[in-house]
């Protein structure tokens, strides 16, 4: 048992309410609706199919899109249905599933399994290198000063800690205009993903917060809509499932919603278009706000500084915006304190130890001169430098189009290629 679903029967028991008024996410997707027969026998057919691939063992990570490649590579796997696992739309579905119930009732640890479809894109250009040369005396005068002989004392104290620790979630990647300075700022961890937050993510947000140890607080920034309004709601309860199943004692946390609310359209006068036909809840949102759906990015780009002191003014409440510049009071007051205390025990004896070092750096320092001066003055003729010639000479076998080649040849190998006339 995945003991999410034993918390929720003690719940129903002791409360007498039924599993419906229990439910907060839909039945199927609900972490607390999981443990049944049925998710067990996928959850344990999707870590044996991993064993079988050699994929549960080992660091990093892996998307399910090259576990279900994996699986149909064996040739012979079957579902708990008893239809073959095939390369298919219905075969990739089940998998999505059944990786999601696997990691909720613990067969496969929700470290191992990553959502995000692509990596961030890397990019890199190198720029053309020019030729020099020049004449310098590396060494420098090294002598120290009088004031580089007072020993010193220095202590590394790390930041002053917050009382919270602080995560912003965004559902667009455009409010990183907006919130990224906020997340410097107040020192916040910050997710912005594409759309509603994957359980993987949620679970290295539980898993930070609890390694932290402090409370977290987590502010939701999202479309005034049912879906925008549903992330708070989808981030709170399976925090809470996470922190029942992995951390319970351990994971503190609270969820806010600063924006966008139906009160911030409203008064701001935001604009708002028609929610989609395909929207089940379309109904009872309107009924209920008198109002559409109005995206968080119009707030995000017609009044980002209203987003601004909306998000300053959810946070100042976790943050205290005087500890840093009192922490650094405290570190002057310790060094001033230390300093002297070391300065009793020299006790004067450094007096020689400046005149000697003063003696040394005048001596040195005259010397230096003298070869800096020489080496100023060379202007002599070096040798020339010949570069070797690049020995690749390239190939036109594996060419598919060169910019040297007739447009009309050019067009129609493209044109082939775009058809399927050649081979790939």
């Amino acid at each position: 048992m995945s003991g999410l679903g034993d918390l929720l029967r003690e719940e129903k028991a002791m409360t007498g309410l039924g599993l419906a008024e229990l439910t907060v996410l839909s039945p199927q997707n609900d972490p607390f609706r999981l443990d049944t027969p049925s998710n067990h026998k996928n959850g344990l057919w999707f870590r044996e199919r991993m064993e079988e691939c050699g994929l549960l063992s080992g660091a990093g990570t892996i998307h399910n899109r090259g576990i279900h490649y994996a699986i149909v590579s064996l040739g012979n796997a079957v579902r708990p249905d008893g239809k073959p696992y095939i390369n298919d739309a219905d075969c990739w579905a089940f998998l999505e599933n059944a990786s999601n119930v696997a990691r909720w009732l613990k067969y496969v640890p929700w470290c191992r399994i990553v959502d995000a479809r692509n990596a961030d894109p890397i990019i890199q250009v190198r720029g053309d290198e020019t030729d020099e040369w020049s004449v310098a005396l590396s060494a420098e005068t090294f002598m120290p000063d009088e004031d580089d002989l007072i020993p010193t004392v220095k202590g590394d104290w790390k930041p002053a800690r917050q009382c919270f620790r602080l995560a912003l979630y965004g559902e667009k990647t455009s409010l990183g205009n907006v919130l990224q300075p906020i997340a410097e700022q107040y020192g916040a961890d910050l997710y912005l993903p594409s759309g509603e937050i994957s359980n993987t993510l949620l679970a290295q947000m539980a898993a930070t917060g609890a390694d932290d140890g402090r409370e977290m607080v987590v502010a939701v920034f999202a479309d005034c809509d049912p879906a925008g309004y549903q992330m708070a709601v989808s981030i709170g309860h399976k925090l809470r499932a996470l922190k029942e199943s992995l951390y319970p004692n351990s994971l503190s946390f609270r969820v806010i919603a600063p924006a966008l609310t139906v009160e911030q359209v409203k008064e701001l006068g935001l604009p708002h278009t028609p929610l989609k036909p395909t929207e089940l809840r379309a109904a009872g949102w309107v009924e209920r706000y008198g109002i559409e759906q109005t995206e968080i990015d119009a707030l995000a780009t017609l009044r980002p500084d209203v987003l601004t002191a909306i998000a300053r003014d959810a946070l100042d409440p976790f943050f205290d915006h005087t500890l840093a510049r009192r922490h650094r009071h405290a570190e002057r007051e310790w060094h001033r304190m230390a300093q002297a205390r070391l300065a009793e025990h020299f006790n004067g004896e450094l007096d020689d130890a400046w005149q000697a070092a003063a003696e040394a750096r005048a001596e040195l320092e005259a010397r230096v001169r003298v070869l800096r001066d020489l080496a100023d003055g060379f202007d002599d003729t070096l040798p020339e430098f010949i570069p070797p010639s690049s020995e690749a000479y390239g190939s036109d076998s594996a060419v598919l189009v060169s910019s040297d080649m007739p447009l009309a040849e050019h067009a129609g190998i493209l044109r082939r290629r775009k058809d399927y006339s050649t081979a790939a």
